[in-house]
């Protein structure tokens, strides 16, 4: 069980980021690429200055990255089922 930070972390920071990622790399409208890649900026600033993420050493930020995106599937799975990794992303990007 994750402590209210390293859920915070996850909800806020780590599956808006790897949602992110993975919007812009499979959006082809140009205009709507923009604002995607625009709104993945900020939220890699937040991710990256957030105190969790600064303390993590670069292969567990890696392996917690992994596990938000499986290899096999491009994006999580439970995300999908949850209908949370846009509405997260998305959250931001206004």
């Amino acid at each position: 069980m994750l402590s209210p930070l390293w859920r915070g972390w996850v909800h806020e920071g780590l599956l808006p980021l790897v949602s992110g990622e993975h919007q812009a790399a499979h959006t082809r409208c140009a205009r709507r690429k923009a604002k995607i890649r625009h709104a993945l900026e900020v939220v890699q600033a937040s991710f990256h200055a957030h105190a969790i993420t600064t303390q993590l050493a670069p292969r567990v930020l890696e392996d917690w990255k992994a596990w938000a995106v499986p290899a096999d599937a491009g994006i999580s799975a439970d995300l999908i089922g949850r209908g949370r990794a846009q509405g997260l992303f998305v959250a931001h990007a206004s």
